[in-house]
């Protein structure tokens, strides 16, 4: 047999180029399957998931700056990933404090089948000994070891990935980095479309990682059997829920007790829980009783308990058409379907149901008792609340008289979020939905003398007293408002007077301002007070020490950061975290928006990588000076001038003011990148940068968002004049 021809330098570099694209794949595919799966398992992480993602950019930068050194340290990424997953798991089952200055909806220990037991109790009793001593753990401790522990993964291969940089032409392996990264998020949304279970996120992510690890000799062993381990421990921990693209969703029947202490054989309905809180339920209303007596729950007998109950829920529900005819009904945050039953109920000629969550939607269909999404005068549209309120009010139109394409009675449901809109925000799904422009909106959409009703978990005095006010706001009167005995709700309605007329922005906005209501430049409904929380002063003072810990890894002679890659990064993070935002805001804060907007940037990037490849000399201060003037102006356009263009404009407005300036941004940091003789060392400062840019974006909680593209014009501006003096 004739020896194989040895590998030419063209078929290594293709090689190399192909195996960094490989590992961008699937380092991103993991990173989003994290995203998903450690704010699913520890409750308090849904409210905070940008921090995954800091933690993962901090783990590529510090692994590229430790690619000098030789060691192979990324084939021990299994035994990284299996600790990580470990203590998710382990976090996940325990009771933790949560932080003061921001409502989060509290929830109980993680069970299964409605049984309050750990996650993995029932197989491994030790389980449930650990997550039982470590009750009362403080949020703050969760949110570090979760955060080093994702970290550490990352750096893992970030080593493999900053090894691979510095071997081969910079701007060829850059643009591998970024093919890798969009297949990454293609596969991952498709993922997330099958509403695949995270089992078959992390086999698929381990199954990419698996084809550029050694598994030779007992070493790989034991990398093996980490890897087994983890699916093991994934699988068994997710086994029993169902995974939307939003959220871990558990069901359990609603029971009552009987006379003998032991539950009734038949549920009142179907208890939903996401994310380990309890989200919603549905019940079986036909039957309830129409009169509620104030019974004291606690005195009350088991037979008067859920007569009460039922009687509670049903007022509840059926609150907004008291004296009012249901005609023509919109309900936002329809969910199983409760509101949607208690429309049809009362008479309603038809309903839309507008609900964000598939899954949700999906069980509504299937297990609510009494059918509601059955009825043929149900139009069900999946989509955000804020999104489809646009729309209405957009073709509504101005003139407040007129009835044409507007509703008898609009009901925001329980549309409470549990988690994020992005890992790129700190704002939740629902932030744009209670603000001041949002109820302008449904106001709009409502026909003379229709009805406005708000349901709510009320939880403190001063969320109350916002939705008032928002209400209040929205249709020139003070709502009326009550919270109904035997539930977890309050409603607040008002009807729109004939002769209202909407108010100007500016005097919406100057109410908003004195009352301290939500609006869409500051859209932090749960936020007690305009401010920086004291945990996100700690996430910030973190993710910066970590930061700069990481310098250290810097050989001393050459023991400085790039400081233009480094702005460059802060600056692009802080730009595409605004544009996230902004993008929902337009087009909807849906899953499918921000897998597009993501690989939109991705791609805006890509194709700066190649303009630069083919363009010797650009001209750097100009394609800045571009970046900043853009910065400035959609700082100085009002937010609600993009959304009263025609939706045919919004997509060029789009690009223009939120990926031109990336584009611009990503031509000038190719063009330093491919002249740089230590591309790792850049590629490091440039994710090191980025993970200050994202801590950054906790700001806006105090300036408000639209002051992030002024602190972004900034970074920028520090960048020319750092890259004008190294010139």
């Amino acid at each position: 047999m004739s020896e194989p021809a040895p590998e030419t330098n063209a078929q290594s570099t293709r090689r190399a180029l192909a195996t960094l694209a490989l590992l961008s794949a699937s380092g991103l595919f993991l990173e989003l399957a994290l995203i998903r799966l450690v704010p699913g398992s520890v409750r308090v992480v849904g409210y905070f998931t940008n921090l995954i993602l800091i933690a993962a950019f901090l783990g590529l930068g510090a692994g590229a700056l430790l690619s000098r050194f030789e060691a192979a340290i990324f084939r021990w990424w299994p035994a990284a990933l299996l600790g990580l997953i470990a203590a998710t798991l382990i976090l996940g089952s325990a009771q933790t404090v949560d932080p003061a200055g921001e409502h989060i909806w509290s929830g109980e220990a993680p069970h299964i089948g409605g049984q309050a037991v750990g996650w993995l109790a029932g197989l491994t009793p030790w389980l449930k000994t650990v997550t039982t001593a470590l009750a009362g753990t403080s949020f703050y401790v969760v949110i570090t070891v979760l955060f080093v522990g994702t970290a550490i993964f990352f750096t893992l291969l970030g080593h493999r990935i900053g090894r691979l940089f510095e071997h081969l032409p910079p701007l060829r392996a850059y643009g591998a980095d970024l093919l890798g990264s969009i297949a990454g998020v293609i596969a991952f949304t498709l993922c997330a479309q099958l509403s695949t279970p995270p089992v078959v996120w992390l086999a698929l992510g381990c199954a990419a990682l698996a084809l550029v690890t050694p598994w030779r000799g007992a070493a790989g062993v034991a990398r093996a059997v980490a890897v087994a381990l983890v699916l093991i421990l994934v699988a068994a921990a997710g086994a029993p829920y169902v995974w939307s693209p939003y959220y871990k969703i558990e069901v359990s029947p609603v029971t009552t007790t009987n006379e003998n202490g032991g539950e009734e054989a038949q549920p009142l309905g179907w208890r939903v829980r996401v994310n380990n809180d309890y989200h919603q339920m549905a019940l079986d209303l036909s039957d309830a009783p129409t009169r509620l007596d104030d019974a004291d729950p606690a005195l009350a007998s088991p037979a008067e308990g859920r007569q009460a109950f039922l009687a509670g829920w049903r007022r509840l529900y059926d609150l907004p058409y008291a004296g009012h005819e249901a005609g023509r009904v919109l309900v936002v945050g329809a969910g199983t379907g409760n509101d949607v039953q208690a429309a049809l109920r009362n008479g309603a000629t038809s309903v839309t149901a507008v609900e964000i969550d598939p899954g949700i939607l999906a069980l509504g269909r299937s297990l609510h008792p009494e059918r509601p999404y059955d009825d043929p005068r149900v139009t069900v549209v999946i989509d955000d609340a804020r999104s489809f309120l646009a729309h209405i009010a957009e073709d509504a139109g101005t003139d407040p008289s007129t009835t044409a394409a507007r509703f008898d009675t609009i009901v925001f449901g329980f549309l409470d979020s549990h988690t994020l809109l992005s890992s790129f925000s700190t704002l939740r799904i629902d932030n744009y939905v209670y603000t001041v422009e949002s109820f302008g909106e449904a106001a709009r959409s409502l026909a003379p003398g229709g009805r406005l009703a708000v349901t709510f978990t009320t939880a403190t005095t001063w969320l109350k007293q916002r939705l008032f006010g928002l209400m209040t706001v929205a249709l020139g009167q003070p709502p009326q408002t009550t919270r109904v005995p035997w539930t977890n709700g309050r409603i607040f309605w008002s009807d729109r007077p004939e002769r209202w007329q909407p108010s100007s922005a500016e005097a919406v906005a100057a109410v908003a301002a004195e009352e301290g209501l939500p609006t869409d430049d500051w859209p932090f409904l749960y936020l007690a007070e305009r401010g920086l929380p004291g945990h996100y002063l700690f996430f910030m003072v973190l993710v910066v020490g970590l930061g700069l810990l990481s310098f250290g890894l810097i050989e001393r002679t050459q023991r400085r950061v790039n400081a233009e890659l480094f702005f460059l990064g802060a600056g692009f993070m802080l730009l595409e975290t605004r544009s996230v935002t902004e993008i929902a805001l337009l087009f909807g804060s849906t899953w499918a928006v921000n897998a597009i907007t993501f690989g939109a940037i991705l791609i805006a990037v890509l194709a700066a990588n190649t303009v630069a490849m083919r363009w010797p000399r650009p001209p750097v201060r100009l394609l800045y000076a571009g970046v900043v003037a853009l910065l400035i102006v959609g700082w100085a356009l009002d937010p609600g001038q993009l959304r009263a263009a025609p939706f045919a404009l919004r997509l060029p407005l789009a690009a223009l003011f939120f990926f031109s300036p990336i584009a611009l941004a990503g031509v000038v940091f190719s063009t330093r990148f491919r002249a740089s003789t230590r591309p790792n060392l850049l590629f490091g400062s440039n994710l090191l940068g980025a993970m200050v840019g994202g801590a950054l974006e906790y700001l806006g909680m105090a300036l408000g968002l639209e002051a992030l593209y002024l602190i972004g014009a900034v970074l920028y501006l520090l960048a020319l004049v750092v890259g004008l003096k190294r010139s």
